[in-house]
This record gives structure tokens, sequence and C-alpha cells, in this order.
């Protein structure tokens, strides 16, 4: 038997991320997976919670960055598994932001990440 082994990348970021090309839909992602012969994707956009408090980056769209990701896995089935995630930066900064978004959206897939320290800088913008 013959059984084909998943090929995945588990953080990928949409035109969600600021980060991101604005060309780099969901729709678009799993289009470029599926011509890759990529199995598994997790969109994972960028939800740094501290940009609620200190304004650094654009906020994360939240339910409109889930809904197009809903659409998308339903769109794609059968042909790549999508999974809904998001790297979520700060979480340790402002707990309860990073709970409030885990208990509205429970994503499939929480990357944590540390882009900057409290009262510092984005990491992305040092050197600049």
């Amino acid at each position: 038997m013959n059984i084909r082994k998943p090929i995945c990348d588990s953080h990928v970021h949409s035109h969600f991320s600021f980060d991101a090309s604005p060309s780099a839909s969901p729709d678009a992602i799993c289009e470029r997976a599926k011509a890759l012969g990529m199995t598994h994707i997790a969109i994972t956009d960028h939800n740094d919670v501290n940009v609620l408090f200190d304004h650094s980056f654009p906020p994360y769209p939240e339910k409109e960055a889930a809904q197009s990701i809903a659409e998308a896995k339903k769109r794609h089935d059968g042909s790549v598994c999508l999974a809904y995630g998001v790297e979520l930066g700060q979480a340790h900064q402002y707990t309860e932001a990073a709970r409030a978004f885990l208990d509205v959206f429970d994503p499939d897939v929480v990357v944590g990440s540390l882009h900057s320290l409290r009262g510092e800088p984005d990491f992305y913008s040092l050197g600049k």
C-alpha cells in the first residue's frame, strides 16, 4: 500500500497579518499549498495582544479573519486540510486579553511568540 506522507506548514500568515502580502488571502494560500503538494496548512496570523494597549501595529481583525478562514476551510475541504490558528504575541503581558480572545475564538492552533518587551519597541523595528 502506498500511503502519502503529509506535507504540512503550521505557521502561515495571511493578509490579516501586518507583515504578509495583501494578496495572501486564505483561499490564495490554500491554492498555493495545493499547487506545492501540501496536505495541511495552519493559518496563524499575528494577534499581538499588546497592540490593543500600545497601538504599535494595527489590531488583528479577529472576527473577519475567523470567518474568512472558516469559509476557505469549507471551500477547500478534501484538497487541503486547513486549520484556523493564531500567533498569539505577548500573551504573558496581557493575560486577560489573551484569554478573552482564546475563549471566544477557540483556534485549532496557537503559536506563542514574544515580539516586544513591555515598554520597548517591537523587535521587528529594531535596527531600522
